[in-house]
């Protein structure tokens, strides 16, 4: 929604800054933020001011909230009687999906009492891609719990979404959200560590960093993979031993249910006709809020001169798919060109067409034959299928200098042939496809350290850890 009168935006920040760029033509007056060094400033041109000021001299102007740390701020605003703004909330769509007419912009009106209400529960869906809640909401493992379990979609924002945040008992993410101070968190997250975090990521501020580890040791439990995924994890947030408990992954639950191919040529349109699948699934190189990781310009496969007429020759000539799933922050510019152009064996999925046939893409994961990637943390789960896999790492020093590892010598994490050439990575796709069971026994050495548990039964451990936490009283 569009106000033609003055709004301001609480939160001097990036996003503040982006929610700016994204409509400039509203009559922005200022900024609220509770940073006391910022007060008295300009920032976009723009004065920088208290809240207390704000209500003392602006209370009519609406707020836009565009900032990190929204729940705090929701808080500061419901005990300072102001029920009704907007979040903006930058949605992660893709160019591509031309149907997409949702805003960024988001208003909120809440009436009556914020208190926290016993027994309510709910858990939020970051993408379509991997999520450890969509994947619980699926395996249905909450329907005889008898709670009061809902769902929600970050990208499908209402007034409902915000109401389950502020007044669940107990809240289960898979991303850094921030929740309400006093309720019963549970972090799932959404992958296997290989690039650092927080404490061990190279990008990140040292205020932020401590900031996001008091926001950690809030939570009543984070799921973990295995021993070594809770070292890795705590290297990077530093909380506590207790808070840690080996579940294993929803998601990858999803590995072992039948129908994987059915449901790629379902979201697809289109059928495999017995045709082996090639998955492609980098890893992020940008952000919208200016991180930067590895080289960010790279292009298909992060390989030279790559000459994508070749590749879709070689991939009809050996009657091969290729399935492109993009990173969320990526899906427009994926490295092939236009979408529209691609020839039939060549396969592009984004979130969208996730979402509207509710798919999560772990449920079609095991119809690949061959996993290409970089440092994603896909492949850490891919290993649960033991299919090969080919690894592309062609910036690998500018993402270590950039980003950070948490785990090396890559060598020995990434087990299957390094790429850096189309050629070889034409001819080792056909030797791996050929022979599976080359990279076996190095295969196997990684997922024992990654995965305690390699089973369909991570969600009902969850589900169980979730009842444990809610019917705690203290």
């Amino acid at each position: 929604m569009i106000n033609d009168g003055s709004w301001i935006i609480f939160g001097a920040s990036k996003r503040g800054e982006t929610a700016i760029a994204a409509e400039p033509q509203r009559q922005w007056i200022g900024f609220i933020d509770n940073d006391s060094r910022k007060w008295g400033t300009e920032f976009c041109g723009l004065p920088v001011m208290s809240l207390e000021t704000y209500l003392k001299n602006h209370a009519a102007v609406p707020i836009v909230i565009a900032s990190q740390y929204q729940m705090e701020i929701i808080e500061q605003l419901i005990e300072n009687g102001i029920q009704h703004f907007q979040l903006y909330w930058p949605v992660f769509r893709s160019k591509l999906e031309q149907n997409d007419t949702s805003d960024d912009f988001q208003t909120f009106n809440l009436e009556g009492s914020a208190d926290i209400q016993k027994g309510r529960l709910a858990l939020f869906i970051r993408n379509n891609s991997g999520s450890n809640t969509l994947a619980l909401k699926k395996m249905k493992v909450l329907e005889s719990s008898g709670l009061n379990a809902v769902f929600h979609h970050d990208m499908v924002k209402s007034n409902a979404y915000i109401e389950d945040l502020l007044k669940s008992e107990a809240v289960v993410v898979t991303h850094d959200k921030t929740v309400r101070s006093d309720v019963k968190s549970i972090q799932l997250w959404h992958g296997f560590p290989m690039k650092g975090l927080n404490y061990m990521s190279r990008f990140q501020p040292p205020e932020t960093r401590e900031l996001t580890r008091q926001r950690w040791l809030k939570y009543a439990a984070v799921t973990s993979y295995s021993a070594t995924y809770t070292s890795l994890m705590n290297a990077c947030y530093g909380i506590h031993a207790e808070q840690y408990q080996v579940t294993g992954m929803p998601r990858n639950d999803l590995l072992f249910a039948p129908g994987a191919e059915q449901k790629l040529e379902q979201l697809v349109g289109k059928k495999l006709n017995g045709r082996q699948v090639i998955l492609y699934m980098p890893t992020f190189r940008k952000t919208m809020y200016g991180q930067v990781n590895g080289d960010g310009e790279l292009g298909m496969f992060g390989l030279p001169n790559f000459d994508r007429d070749e590749f879709f020759k070689y991939l009809e000539t050996n009657q091969l798919v290729l399935v492109v799933k993009p990173h969320p922050y990526h899906e427009d510019d994926f490295g092939l060109g236009n979408k529209d152009d691609l020839p039939e064996n060549v396969w592009v999925i984004t979130d969208q067409p996730l979402m509207a046939h509710e798919f999560d893409f772990y449920e079609m994961l095991a119809a690949a034959d061959l996993l290409i990637t970089d440092y994603s943390s896909v492949y850490f789960d891919y290993l649960l299928l033991d299919k090969p896999m080919v690894f592309t790492p062609s910036d690998s020093q500018e993402y270590k200098e950039t980003r950070g590892f948490l785990i090396e010598p890559y060598e020995f994490w990434a087990p299957g042939p390094k790429c850096y050439q189309q050629q070889s990575l034409q001819t080792v796709i056909m030797q791996q496809l050929d022979n599976p069971g080359e990279y076996a026994q190095e295969r196997e050495r990684v997922t024992a350290i990654v995965h305690e548990h390699r089973d369909n039964e991570s969600s009902l451990r969850v589900a169980k850890l979730i009842t444990q936490i809610m019917d705690n009283e203290e």
